[in-house]
């Protein structure tokens, strides 16, 4: 729909909404309070005017008989509050600070008097939550501007929040969206959650993409107003996520406001690497503007944004590919090769090589017509590498926001505004043609209207629209160079053209095999909250209708992808008939075009499908005396299942017959998968400000939540035959080889037509998700204890829990029996024969996280705010969300999966510091200093961040040669202490984790010895997330020097210092026990970074 129809769309939708218009932003928020006189009896019928200071608007309410006031739907800014009563004198409380999702108190104490005579009392909230039970952190204005941020990325000061976890590294939990995006900025984890649980709001529009949970737009810094972290309990106004990230925009005010900036960054600033004998090739250029205005004083108010990024990034890479010599065929020196087609059936046996050589007439076609793609190395292999570069990655990112606000008059109000971004980024790779290119691009855009329809009375209408793009492709050439190559049943789409992927055990390998995974959204959205505040009671109710239209393109190895792993040129075990663990080459396998694993695609996946969400909530706030509140709501949630519009693209599976049932047959409902009507959650919740103890309080709070299903396993009823086919052949390396490249390596099998005869074709990897499809269901629950100290000091603790059910988990459905608790696969009782395998998308995952928070907050004040966050958690679950390709081992016993999460990281600590230095005009040095001298002294601020945090856990894995497809093969446990010393094969005295600083010293996290490869035909025997990596600790520094130009203008450099102390932040050791990197680490964070800033505020 082109953008101007979008608009009229919106706004045609507000003019239809309810009859009176106001102001509002994200209106969640609400100032209240208690009106009493000197001897502590309520006042009723008390006037209450609050104004806010930067546009004029004015919000009139009357105390109940109570002495309760509560003003709702108010948007974050600085208000004025006044009270008038008749006998008193009038009383007014400036400069009161109101957050974004916060109910702020402001009781009045007023005085017998005349009402010429006027009491100021002091606006400074309270830094205690007295009212409500949720759980938060606030990242207000001056955070947001102030600390130093790598990347100028918001979400990673959410990460300042107990209980948050960034996904901005690798040392970070495993990550479905880091992989499928490529860009590890573009979520966090919160409250124990996936990664795909958070939602983003941006003025009350959700920005969370479906398909994979990132954001579609990140916004700039310098068009966030503030945000706000909720977790683990919040009001039922709020849903279809566990965890929120709450952001409001600028807007324009009665004042000139803005900025203009540039940050720089380049290597001649950078420490080098760990790993590196120099820094890496960078330069990143961040610039931008923002103003804001009052095009009419009192009445109408503009405020715009640009941003823009530059960035290219030399990425480190290092692989082991095989040399020239292994590629002529020579393999003296290596494991002894067999040759496959001297098997002897009678002793069940093969011949060695002749010299350890496969002559030239024995290396197959295809093979050679591979060596033009293979990177030529004939160096030294250092520390398990033969090549090492550092490919530039390309990142331009462009985003604008536009924002009007109406005040129509002090009861009526428009406010409206579009973000924009656009942020390709195109990969580094060692390997020709090698990466991803993404493809990111969002906007939105949002009317709103708020009623003010009485003293007591507020309704909002919202109406939106949210578009996002993401595409992660492989890098794609102008011909089919497949077909080129010499491999068959492949797809011959010039999208998908590109080098097939070719793995050999013990080496790096190249190609790929052409995945790609994306999807468009257009999302539609109408909203109307009602409030009402009738004595002690603050209501809400709401509803939400949201209309979704989702493009899917889920094309999997649509070039083909081939494995060698040394079984068909290995010795064979005359009694089990198994290759011999040390014999064989997997470089000598492909040379011979014997792959032990192919699978490639035809046809395309792709297909549209229509969704709706309705979702209709009411919440109470009943203040049931002065220091006791219960906070309680409902809210129903309805999420329809997923209709393609394409119906030839769809299909489900029964399970009865074995066989696929289609929409487009009147088989299956259009939809595939059954709708879920059970989606209702309450909440409650309790905070007790006790009289005695007015600097303390208890809060409570427990409810249900749902979570979105992850809308990318909507592909498994895309991914299949007829329209997609894609074929999976597994060999274990016994008797003689079944396929060759060239002969029938993966051959072109017609796919029939779709009718009442059709049959799946032998051999098909099928993908099917469960029909009986219901929604993720979190139970949540938290206690904490607040306690302020003097008006600017906090301290919170907070236990929260909760428990997972109904989580998205993938399984083979057809794998053989594993019967018992044993490792064993038994072959030949495939549940469907026919098949290759199932890879099945359920329901059944479970979770559970338990944390205890702790936190420590200065408000900013005379110069200083600190916030210092301590977590401790544990979370366990069965499945972890993760990426395609790591589903659970053995669907006979979810049991042995369940572990620690791939996100649980034990022991967090986050700190922050702002820190305006006390020197200069009107500071506690040199305050009396001239104009000249304070230029010099003055206009100082330092400013960090500290993060002490220990490990992410990680699966020992092993080749897959248990004969099941769609698993993650873990490696077997030997018995041997994964940190005890060893001795390598050259006689070198080894402790994992000792000596990481000094030369030619072991780079072992654990020992290799404690974990083998896994026999063919049977599970590996090592538990899920066996092994924690290195922690870390980091310190980010910025120190800003502001230069007054005039009483509204300020020049400010910064000098930012990102790793300031350049700690070496190691990454997770590699894992792979065939790897001949296995335990070692081989990668770290970038190191200490310095970034150059000049802003231009006013």
């Amino acid at each position: 729909m082109p953008r101007l129809q979008v608009i009229v769309w919106m706004f045609l939708g507000v003019l239809l909404g309810p009859a009176s218009f106001v102001f509002a932003q994200v209106n969640t928020s609400a100032i209240s309070g208690v009106v009493t006189d000197e001897s502590g009896s309520v006042v009723p019928n008390a006037s209450v005017t609050v104004t806010q200071a930067a546009t004029g608007l004015i919000r009139k309410v009357e105390t109940s008989t109570s002495g309760e006031y509560v003003v709702p739907q108010l948007g974050p800014g600085r208000y004025e509050v006044a009270v008038q009563a008749t006998g008193f004198q009038p009383a007014t409380a400036r400069d009161v600070e109101l957050a974004i999702a916060q109910r702020e108190r402001v009781d009045f104490t007023l005085k017998v008097g005349a009402v010429t005579e006027q009491v100021n009392v002091s606006g400074r909230a309270e830094i205690t939550e007295t009212e409500t039970a949720s759980l938060g952190q606030l990242i207000d204005r001056r955070t947001v501007q102030d600390l130093p941020l790598n990347g100028r990325n918001y979400l990673t000061l959410g990460a300042l929040s107990p209980g948050v976890i960034p996904q901005t590294s690798n040392q970070g939990p495993a990550s479905f969206i880091s992989s499928t995006t490529a860009r590890p900025d573009r979520s966090i984890l919160v409250g124990g959650q996936r990664e795909s649980s958070t939602s983003y709001l941006l003025d009350g529009v959700e920005l969370r993409n479906p398909r994979v949970g990132d954001t579609s737009v990140n916004p700039s810094l310098d068009a966030i107003q503030e945000f706000k972290i909720q977790r683990n309990f919040f009001p039922a106004e709020f849903g279809n996520s566990p965890g929120i990230v709450n952001v409001a925009t600028k807007a324009g005010t009665n004042e000139w406001h803005g900025s203009a900036f540039e940050y720089i960054r380049n290597d001649k600033f950078d420490a080098r690497n760990f790993f590196s004998p120099s820094p890496e090739p960078f330069k990143r250029n961040q610039f931008g503007f923002s103003a804001g205005a009052p095009v009419k004083k009192d009445k109408l108010f503009a405020f715009g944004n640009y941003e823009g990024l530059r960035q290219r990034l030399g990425v480190v890479q290092r692989g082991l590919y095989p040399t020239q010599k292994l590629l002529s065929g020579d393999f003296t020196g290596e494991n002894p090769i067999y040759d496959p087609l001297t098997f002897d059936p009678a002793t069940g046996t093969r011949k060695p090589f002749a010299g350890n050589i496969i002559t030239p007439d024995r290396i197959n076609a295809v093979a050679k017509n591979f060596f033009p793609y293979i990177p030529t190395v004939n160096g030294p292999t250092v520390q398990g590498a033969n090549l090492v570069g550092t490919p530039v990655q390309k990142l331009d990112d462009n985003q604008e926001t536009i924002r009007v606000d109406w005040l129509i008059s002090q009861k009526h109000s428009l406010f409206g505004r579009q973000t924009w971004q656009n942020a390709p980024l195109i990969p580094a790779s060692l390997v020709p043609f090698g990466g991803q290119l993404t493809v990111s691009k969002g906007w939105n855009e949002v009317a709103q209207l708020t009623s003010s329809l009485t003293s007591t009375t507020v309704n909002v209408f919202r109406a939106y629209h949210s578009y996002a793009q993401l595409f992660g492709q492989q890098v794609t050439v102008s011909s089919n160079l497949a077909a080129t190559i010499g491999i068959t049943g492949v797809s011959s789409t010039p999208r998908n053209w590109g080098v097939p992927n070719v793995g050999w055990q013990g080496y790096s390998g190249v190609g790929s095999n052409g995945l790609t995974q994306g999807n468009t959204i257009n999302s539609y959205e109408l909203a109307d909250t009602f409030s009402w505040v009738k004595g002690a009671h603050s209501m809400q109710f709401g509803a939400e209708v949201r209309q979704s239209r989702m493009f899917l393109d889920s094309d999997n190895s649509p070039r083909g992808s081939f494995t060698f792993n040394a079984s068909w040129t290995a010795a064979l075990d005359a009694v089990t008939g198994n290759p011999v663990v040390g014999t064989g080459q997997g470089v000598a396998d492909f040379l011979l075009g014997y792959p032990t694993n192919m699978n490639g695609a035809v046809g395309t996946s792709q297909t549209h499908f229509r969704f709706y969400t309705d979702n209709f909530y009411a919440q109470d706030d009943w203040k049931i005396t002065r220091g006791l509140t219960l906070n309680y709501g409902l809210r129903y949630e309805y999420v329809s299942p997923p209709a393609a519009e394409e119906l030839s693209h769809v299909f489900g599976f029964d399970f009865n017959t074995g066989r696929q049932l289609f929409p487009l047959l009147g088989q299956i409902r259009k939809s595939i998968i059954k709708p879920d009507f059970k989606g209702f959650a309450p909440r409650l919740g309790l905070a007790y400000n006790p009289q005695w103890a007015p600097s303390w309080v208890f809060r409570a709070g427990a409810g249900i939540y749902y979570d979105q299903s992850q809308l990318n396993e909507v592909q498994f009823t895309t991914n299949s035959p007829p329209t997609f086919f894609q074929q999976n052949f597994n060999y274990t390396g016994k008797g003689l080889p079944p396929a060759q490249f060239g002969v029938n390596a993966l051959p072109v099998v017609p796919v029939p037509a779709i009718d009442a005869n059709y049959q799946t074709p032998p051999g098909t990897n099928l993908f099917a998700e469960e029909i009986d499809g219901r929604k993720p269901r979190e139970y949540m629950w938290n206690g904490s204890v607040q306690k302020s100290i003097g008006a600017n000091w906090l301290v919170e603790a907070a236990y929260i829990g909760s428990q997972s059910r109904r989580l998205s988990k993938r399984y083979n459905s057809s794998a053989p029996a594993v019967p018992g608790v044993l490792y064993q696969v038994v072959p030949g009782t495939q549940r469907f024969p026919n098949l290759n395998g199932m890879l099945y998308s359920s329901q059944a995952g479970k979770g559970t996280f338990h944390a205890l928070n702790m936190k420590l907050e200065r408000r900013f004040s005379s110069g200083f705010s600190v916030l210092g966050a301590y977590t401790w958690s544990h979370s366990i679950d069965t499945d972890s969300g993760g990426s395609f390709g790591s589903p659970n081992l053995n669907p006979a016993n979810f049991q042995l999966d369940r572990g620690s999460s791939d996100f649980d990281i034990r022991n967090r600590f986050v700190t922050n510091v702002i820190y305006e230095l006390p020197f200069g005009k009107g500071k506690r040095f040199m305050g009396s200093s001239s104009a000249l001298a304070n230029q010099i002294v003055g206009g100082w601020q330092l400013n960090l961040i500290t993060v002490f945090q220990s490990g992410v856990n990680r699966n020992v894995t092993s080749p897959n040669t248990s004969t099941i497809s769609f698993i993650t093969q873990r490696a077997d446990a030997t018995g041997i202490d994964s940190g005890s010393s060893f001795t390598t094969a050259g006689g070198a005295s080894i402790t994992p984790g000792e000596g990481f600083g000094s030369n030619n010293r072991s780079l072992y996290w654990i020992n290799p010895k404690a974990f083998a490869v896994t026999p063919p035909l049977r599970f590996g025997t090592s538990g899920r997330d066996l092994i924690s990596g290195p922690g870390f600790w980091n310190w980010d520094v910025s120190l800003f020097k502001n230069f007054r130009v005039s009483e509204r203008v300020t020049l400010q450099f910064r000098a930012e210092f990102f790793d300031a102390l350049n700690q070496v932040r190691f990454n997770p050791p590699n894992m792979d026990v065939s790897s001949p990197f296995f335990g070692q680490i081989q990668g770290a964070q970038a190191p200490r970074i310095i970034q150059l800033g000049l802003r231009l505020q006013f």
